[in-house]
C-alpha cells in the first residue's frame, strides 16, 4: 500500500506542478495586460487633462471619452479572456478533430466476401509490428486452415495469438498481400462483407446493459432469430442462467441500473458464445472466449461448440491443452511464430515444445488433485 501511496503521490505532485506552472503563465500574462491597460487608462487620462487645459474639450466631452475608454478596454480583457478559453479547450479536442477527420477507406470496389468458402483460410509470410515498435509481434507466419475444419492455437501468454486473431479479422492494416480467403486477398475485400462471415469473442467483449435475450439477438439484428435464441439457449445451457434472474430472458443485465442483475465473468462468457453462435457466419472465432469457465463447464462449451459450428471452419484459442484433442489442427505458437503445427497425435508423437506444453499442464492438474485429496 506504501507502494502505491508513494506512486500516487508523485504523479499527483507532478499534475499539480504542471497545473500551478500552467496557472503561474497565465497569471503573469494576466499581470502585464492590466499594467498594460492601467498605462493606457493613465496616459489617455494625462492627455485628456492636458486638453482641458489647453481648453480643447470640455468636461461634459472628458467625461464620455472616459467612459468609452473604460468600455473599449472591458471589450480587450473580455476578448483576451475569451482567446485564452478558445485555446485553452482547442488542445482538448485534438483528439476529436483526429478522430473527426479521420476517413476509413472505401468499400466501392472492394471484393465481396465468398459465398462458400472452399479453400478456407490461408496466411503466407505474414509479420506484423505495431505502430511505435522495433521489432515485429508476428514473424512470418504460414498457415493452411481448410474450410470446415477446426484448428486450435496454443501457447504461453505473448506468444502473439491474440495479435494473430485480430489481424485475421483486419482489425489491424494489413501491410501486403500475406492473408487469402479462397486465395482473395483480405485488403481487397469489403469490410461489412468480411465482418459479416466473421464470427468473433474476444478476450474483451463487451457486457451490454440490455436484457439476457437483448444480449444474444444483437449477434444478428437483421434477422428474426427466435427459433435460433431457442435452440442455442438449450445448446449452451444459458437457460439454466436466464432462470435464476428474477425476470428471466427478459431481466436486464449490468451494473447500471436499478433493476440490472449483474452476472459472474463465466456466465458473462457465455452470453458473448451463444451471441456469436446466433450469427450466421461461415468462420467462427473464440479468443480465450471459455477462460472464465470452469474445467468442466469448459469442455462441455467446447462439445456444444463443435457441434453447433458444424461444417463452419473454426478457430480456438485456449490455453487449456486438453481442448486440443478436439479439433482437427493444432498450431503451436512461441515468440510470435508458429513453431509447430499438426493434429494432436501428431504433434504428441513428435514430443517437442508441444509436447512439453501438454505434459506441464498435465502434471499441474496432477498434482491439484493431490492437493485436494
Amino acid at each position: 500500500s506504501s507502494y502505491l501511496l508513494k506512486k500516487w503521490q508523485t504523479v499527483y505532485r507532478k499534475n499539480q506542478k504542471e497545473i500551478l506552472d500552467q496557472e503561474a503563465s497565465q497569471h503573469k500574462k494576466s499581470i502585464w495586460m492590466d499594467v498594460l491597460n492601467g498605462l493606457s487608462y493613465l496616459i489617455s487620462g494625462i492627455y485628456l487633462i492636458w486638453m482641458i487645459a489647453q481648453k480643447t474639450v470640455r468636461v461634459g466631452d472628458f467625461v464620455s471619452i472616459i467612459e468609452a475608454i473604460q468600455r473599449l478596454q472591458g471589450t480587450v480583457v473580455s476578448s483576451a479572456y475569451l482567446y485564452s478559453s478558445i485555446k485553452e479547450n482547442a488542445m482538448y479536442l485534438d483528439d476529436l478533430n483526429f478522430l473527426l477527420a479521420y476517413e476509413e477507406s472505401s468499400h466501392e470496389n472492394k471484393l465481396e466476401f465468398p459465398e462458400k468458402l472452399n479453400n478456407g483460410i490461408r496466411i503466407k509470410d505474414f509479420s506484423f509490428k505495431y505502430p511505435g515498435n522495433e521489432s515485429n509481434t508476428l514473424k512470418n507466419i504460414n498457415l493452411n486452415i481448410p474450410a470446415g475444419s477446426s484448428l486450435v492455437i496454443v501457447g504461453e501468454n505473448g506468444s502473439g495469438k491474440s495479435t494473430l486473431i485480430k489481424c485475421l479479422s483486419h482489425l489491424y492494416p494489413i501491410a501486403k498481400e500475406s492473408i487469402f480467403f479462397d486465395n482473395f486477398d483480405i485488403r481487397d475485400m469489403s469490410k461489412p462483407a468480411l465482418y459479416k462471415n466473421l464470427a468473433v469473442v474476444h478476450q474483451d467483449f463487451v457486457k451490454y446493459e440490455f436484457s439476457f435475450k437483448e444480449n444474444i439477438l444483437l449477434g444478428d439484428i437483421l434477422n428474426d432469430r427466435e427459433e435460433k435464441f431457442e435452440y442455442i439457449s438449450k445448446k449452451l445451457d444459458l437457460n439454466k442462467i436466464s432462470n435464476k434472474l428474477r425476470d428471466g430472458v427478459h431481466t436486464r443485465l449490468g451494473k447500471m441500473f436499478y433493476e440490472s442483475e449483474d452476472l459472474s465473468g463465466g456466465q458473462w462468457q457465455k452470453i458473448a458464445l451463444g451471441r456469436t453462435m446466433l450469427k450466421d457466419s461461415q468462420i467462427l472465432i473464440l479468443d480465450e472466449a471459455t477462460s472464465a469457465l470452469d474445467p468442466e463447464s469448459e469442455i462441455e462449451t467446447f462439445l456444444s461448440f463443435r457441434e453447433l459450428a458444424n461444417q463452419k471452419t473454426s478457430i480456438f484459442i485456449s490455453h487449456r491443452m486438453y481442448a486440443c484433442h478436439l479439433a482437427d489442427n493444432i498450431a503451436v505458437m512461441k515468440d510470435g511464430e508458429v513453431v509447430e503445427y499438426g493434429s494432436f497425435e501428431h504433434l504428441m508423437d513428435k514430443k517437442a515444445y508441444f509436447y512439453t506444453l501438454y505434459q506441464k499442464q498435465a502434471e499441474m492438474y496432477e498434482f491439484k488433485e493431490e492437493v485436494e485429496v
